[in-house]
């Protein structure tokens, strides 16, 4: 199931119809050509990356075993990002009508693996993204970056600025591999999608 969906929202066609309502509002604001991603309106970075985790969620299919009760709320968890935390916090703060609630919380670089249902890490040293990515890939954990060369090594979603845009690229693969599912709207606006384990 995916993270926002309403409660009792139950079985594919259900995801599938809930997800595609919202698929105009994550070409049109996040991911389109021409879309301005910060400089340009005064937007930072953070907010815009986060604005894309929240969208995320809505287009991601996580195993049932992952939401064992209608009021286990979703968490995503930030290492090294403290700055893109505080802008997921502020858009999660009041959680829609019959929408699971979202939790984020910030993770230490040498913590013990956390039970998230997101990981984002930060451009962090490549000994600590290496190191939580070996990790969460045993996990069905949607996995985001934002270091070149992270999508080889297990991350399923990598931004990166392109002429001063924020776009992503996705990696099939490792998602899979753990049983995530990402829907193909998702995937129409990513700047690349590798299907195998490597670009």
């Amino acid at each position: 199931m995916t993270c926002r969906l309403s409660m009792r929202a139950q079985g594919a066609a259900s995801l599938l119809a809930a997800t595609c309502v919202l698929c105009p509002l994550a070409r049109s604001q996040f991911g389109a050509p021409g879309t301005p991603a910060s400089l340009a309106d005064a937007i930072s970075e953070e907010k815009v990356k986060a604005a894309f985790v929240i969208r995320f969620l809505n287009y991601v299919e996580w195993p049932v075993t992952s939401f064992p009760k209608p009021e286990t709320p979703c968490v995503i968890g930030v290492i090294g990002a403290p700055a893109l935390a505080s802008e997921l916090e502020k858009s999660v703060a009041v959680p829609g009508p019959g929408r699971r609630q979202i939790v984020v919380r910030q993770i230490g670089e040498s913590d013990a693996m956390p039970d998230v249902h997101v990981m984002f890490i930060g451009a962090v040293d490549p000994s600590t993204v290496k190191r939580w990515l070996s990790l969460a890939n045993l996990e069905p954990v949607l996995l985001i970056t934002e270091v070149d060369g992270t999508l080889p090594k297990g991350s399923m979603i990598n931004f990166r600025l392109v002429e001063n845009r924020v776009r992503f690229d996705v990696a099939l693969e490792p998602a899979e591999r753990v049983g995530l599912k990402m829907n193909s709207r998702l995937l129409s606006v990513a700047m690349t999608v590798t299907k195998g384990s490597a670009p």
